[in-house]
């Protein structure tokens, strides 16, 4: 946050027509903003312009801090293990879609052998 007295930019204001100026709203405090955003308000903030970065710096601690601190990370630390657990009728799912498409295929592959064999065989007693 900038201290009183510091140097402050002319802080944007709300473009016309438009819902939100992001960048106004980084400068002012809104960390996630709502809505979309044009890209090309962005670009005018690139290089040497170190009031916004310090406050984007300031606008992601914040929200990193919301998080780190909230119901998210409870029972959480830097020696907990996250195991991946797989609910058992998942393999039920997998078992029973492995069976159909077998019954699939080999449908498909009697319906080829006999059109195979119907136009092979039925030509020569047409013949």
């Amino acid at each position: 946050m900038l201290t009183p007295g510091a140097y402050q930019p002319e802080r944007p204001v709300a473009l016309t027509g438009s819902y939100m100026n992001h960048v106004g709203g980084i400068y002012n405090g809104n960390d996630i903003p709502d809505g979309t955003s044009v890209i090309s308000s962005w670009n005018n903030y690139k290089e040497n312009h170190p009031a916004f970065a310090w406050a984007m710096r300031e606008s992601t601690h914040r929200i990193l801090y919301t998080v780190a601190h909230s119901n998210a990370m409870n029972g959480l630390s830097s020696n907990t293990e996250v195991i991946t657990l797989t609910p058992p009728w998942i393999g039920k799912i997998n078992t029973a879609k492995t069976a159909v498409d077998t019954i699939f295929y080999v449908a498909a592959g009697f319906f080829l052998v006999s059109v195979v064999l119907y136009f092979t065989i039925g030509r020569k007693k047409e013949i």
